[in-house]
């Protein structure tokens, strides 16, 4: 008697395992409201996306932690940068340091948009 063996499925819908490491945080139409996306319940930290300021059409996401003492930057979009309220370290829109007490830039991450959803990858 032949046992019976599932065959093996090929996965449809396209989506390959990078792809579904990439998590929904806003909309474009809201990024550009607000001037950015914030969600501090990202799994890679506390994210901040906003719009390139050299070139609206590429974002970047940042981890919101300040590297000095852990506080949640803000992003001042009349000065380009983000600032962190703490202690008034500055960084640059790709999270480069301008100015400490913070001895390093924020951590970035890798960011797409598909539609109107900004995606982001937590590593």
């Amino acid at each position: 008697s032949r046992s019976w063996r599932p065959r093996a499925r090929r996965a449809t819908g396209g989506s390959t395992a990078a792809e579904a490491s990439f998590t929904p945080v806003g909309a474009v139409s809201t990024l550009k409201e607000q001037g950015f996306i914030s969600d501090s319940a990202f799994t890679g930290g506390p994210l901040l996306v906003i719009a390139n300021p050299d070139n609206a059409a590429d974002l970047i996401a940042v981890n919101a932690t300040c590297p000095h003492r852990g506080c949640a930057v803000e992003w001042q979009s009349e000065d380009n940068q983000f600032v962190c309220p703490c202690h008034r370290s500055l960084f640059a829109p790709d999270g480069d340091l301008i100015s400490g007490p913070a001895t390093q830039g924020l951590d970035t991450f890798e960011v797409k948009v598909e539609a109107d959803q900004i995606l982001v990858k937590a590593s």
